[in-house]
C-alpha cells in the first residue's frame, strides 16, 4: 500500500490563508512527472482511437479508413463509439457515441471533427451501407498538468496538486486540493495558461477553487 504525505504539509503562501484545505486522493498519469506543489491539474478524459470495418459485417466495397498519425483526436471528443456509414461510393456521414450527427464527409478529404481520419476509396467501390467503426477510450479519469492547447479534456483545469510529486515512468497516486483560496504568483501553470485563463475556466463551472494575487484574495459570495 503506497502512503501520501499529508496534503497540510508545510502550509505557505500558496494558500490564501494557513488553514487545511480539502483535498482527495488522484491519479497522477504516468510521464505526467516530475510536478511541484501548486501544479495546475486536468483530468484526461480521452484516450485511444482505433477504428475497425462495422461490427455488422464485412463491407462490400474494398476501400480503407485510417485514423491520423499525428492527431486522430480533437476538440470535443467523447469516449465511446463513433460510425461511419456510406451512403453512396464516395459520400458517408458520421454519426458520434450519442448518436448525433457530426455531418458528411467523403472519400479522398480528410475529415475532422471530433476525430481526424482518411477514407479511401479501393478498387471495388464502397456502396451504401458499408461503414467504419471508430472506438475511443476513456483517459481512466487519470490527471496531468492542465496545457491549454491539448485535446483529451486536460485542457479544462480542475484541481492544485497538494504537494511535490518526483520523476516517475509509472501512475503516481497524490492528493490534490478541490477547493480553496491560492496565491495566482505561487502556483504552476501550464503551456498557454495563466491565472487569468485558468480563473475564468473555474468560474465558468462554479469551482471551489479560486485564484487572485496577493493580497486581493477573496472567496466568492
Amino acid at each position: 500500500m503506497t502512503t501520501l504525505p499529508d496534503p497540510a504539509y508545510a502550509l505557505t503562501s500558496l494558500l490564501a490563508d494557513e488553514t487545511p484545505l480539502p483535498h482527495r486522493t488522484i491519479t497522477l498519469a504516468a510521464g505526467a512527472t516530475p510536478l511541484p506543489r501548486g501544479a495546475v491539474l486536468g483530468m484526461i478524459g480521452v484516450g485511444t482511437a482505433t477504428s475497425t470495418v462495422k461490427a455488422s459485417g464485412a463491407n462490400t466495397g474494398n476501400g480503407t479508413l485510417v485514423l491520423d498519425p499525428t492527431t486522430p483526436v480533437l476538440a470535443n471528443a467523447k469516449p465511446g463509439l463513433y460510425q461511419v456509414r456510406f451512403t453512396s461510393p464516395t459520400a458517408y456521414s458520421v454519426t458520434d457515441p450519442a448518436g448525433g450527427s457530426l455531418g458528411p464527409g467523403a472519400t479522398g478529404t480528410a475529415f475532422a471533427d471530433r476525430l481526424k481520419f482518411l477514407a479511401t476509396a479501393g478498387g471495388t467501390a464502397f456502396v451504401a451501407g458499408d461503414g467504419f467503426d471508430i472506438a475511443l477510450t476513456d483517459g481512466g479519469s487519470k490527471y496531468v498538468l492542465s496545457v491549454a492547447a491539448a485535446v483529451d479534456g486536460s485542457q479544462v483545469p480542475q484541481l492544485i496538486l497538494a504537494y511535490d510529486i518526483p520523476a516517475s515512468v509509472s501512475d503516481v497516486p497524490c492528493a490534490a486540493y478541490y477547493m480553496g483560496g491560492f496565491v495566482a504568483e505561487k502556483l504552476t501553470y501550464g503551456t498557454g495558461h495563466s491565472a487569468a485563463t485558468v480563473e475564468a475556466a473555474l468560474r465558468a463551472v462554479s469551482s471551489p477553487i479560486v485564484i487572485k494575487s496577493v493580497g486581493v484574495i477573496a472567496y466568492p459570495t
